[in-house]
């Protein structure tokens, strides 16, 4: 089995409905039933800055702001994540890990889904 571990943060179902926001995910670690959690890959790489490299973007790739401000937002959506009193003020409802597992077998090409609901869902690649 391989495990794909996150981080999520849930915000308010109003927020989300309401088109002003959506959940956010962080892919944090992968891991198997032969290698321990505590031992896995770590893909919580960040930058210099400690944004994580998920959300870099190149200032060609960033509408509407420019990239000290981008870079200023996803820092305060981090510090959400260790400041549960600022995340609530965020509209945040909850902040929790979700590590999802498959069997997989040599060959297999997977693709992780985020839900809108927040939840991970690990399904096979489809040709298109």
């Amino acid at each position: 089995d391989i495990y794909f571990d996150a981080i999520v943060l849930n915000f308010e179902y109003s927020e989300i409905s309401s088109g002003q926001t959506t959940n956010i995910v962080l892919p944090y670690r992968l891991f198997s039933n032969k290698v321990p959690q505590e031992k896995g890959i770590s893909l919580n790489l960040k930058d210099k800055n400690g944004i994580p490299l998920i959300f870099k973007r190149q200032d060609k790739d960033i509408y509407g702001m420019g990239i000290e401000k981008y870079s200023e937002h996803v820092q305060e959506i981090m510090s959400y994540i260790t400041d549960e009193k600022k995340a609530r003020k965020a509209g945040i409802r909850s902040v929790y890990g979700n590590a999802v597992h498959k069997k997989v077998r040599k060959g297999e090409k997977m693709t992780i889904w985020v839900e809108q609901t927040g939840g991970l869902v690990i399904k096979k690649t489809i040709q298109f």
